[in-house]
């Protein structure tokens, strides 16, 4: 029979304040992700060389992935993540949407 380690209030209340906060963030990250592939998915094709960027089947590759990983991976990959969609959300994006009009 499986039997789990004594958990301590205090050390169970730290386990809380610093794991909820992480999984929420880069489930969070995930979500954000899987909707900026979808408008990448859905943004005209010349959009992305027209404001100097990778075409749109790159982005929304990376943004999958991406997604992926801020899901299922490690914290080293799930940040990783996080900073390709905040890349795609705060500096693509805005640019593309300025130039579709």
């Amino acid at each position: 029979m499986l039997t789990l380690p004594a958990m301590t209030l205090p050390s169970m209340l730290m386990f809380i304040l610093v794991t909820v906060p992480y999984t929420v963030a880069f489930w969070g990250a995930a979500i954000a992700g899987i909707a900026g592939a979808f408008t990448a998915a859905t943004t005209r094709d010349d959009a992305f060389p027209a404001a100097d960027r990778q075409p749109k089947w790159i982005w929304v590759g990376l943004l999958s992935v991406a997604s992926i990983l801020c899901w299922a991976g490690s914290t080293f990959l799930a940040v990783a993540g996080a900073v390709i969609i905040c890349i795609y959300w705060c500096d693509v994006r805005p640019q593309i949407r300025q130039l579709i009009g």
